[in-house]
Formats: structure tokens, sequence, C-alpha cells
């Protein structure tokens, strides 16, 4: 079973992810900025290839559109937590969203 779903409206949804450092009901504020909701989804590589392989898709769709070409990995959202992540083959995504978004 897929544990991704893209969504018409251009929405990804991935089942089954780790969530870190959720920031959901309250937004966080670091050094006196503004304060914004955010989270980081962990999603394993051996249990979402199919979900990495899509939003990278979407990624590499999306950018081409707005600047004409693809985005360098050092710009992605989307990155290799082997670095960052405690199990290896990890991926890690950080989402930061100024209003409160739907939590489901």
């Amino acid at each position: 079973m897929s544990n991704v779903k893209l969504n018409e409206n251009g929405t990804i949804l991935v089942n089954g992810v780790i969530l870190s450092y959720p920031h959901l009901y309250e937004p966080y504020s670091q050094n006196g900025q503004k304060g914004k909701y955010s989270a980081k989804f962990l999603l394993p590589k051996a249990t979402h290839k199919d979900a990495i392989v899509a939003i990278n898709k979407v990624i590499e769709k999306m950018s081409v559109e707005k600047w004409k070409q693809k985005l360098p990995p050092t710009n992605l959202f989307l990155k290799n937590g082997e670095l960052v992540a405690k199990n290896e083959g990890d991926r890690a995504m950080p989402a930061t969203l100024a209003s409160r978004s739907a939590v489901r």
C-alpha cells in the first residue's frame, strides 16, 4: 500500500511520518523573529521510498515551472537525513507556515 497521495489541488498527503519539533498549535518564535507554525517530518527510506520519489518529482516540476531550472540539492526542503537523522537512510522535511494550517 502506498503511503503517499498527490491531490489535484497540489497538496501531498504522506502517511506514517515521524513528527519532530512540532509547533502546530502555537507559533514558535526564535531570536525575536515573528512566530511561525512549524514541524519537521521524518520519512524513513525503507518505508517511504515512493513518497520520497513523488515529493522529489513535484519539487522538480515546480522549480522548472517557476525558475526554468532544477534547484540544487542545497536549496531543497527535502533533505537527506543521513547527516542529521539518527536512523541511517531517513529523510527530513521541515515545514514552516506563517499562519496555522489544518492539522489532521
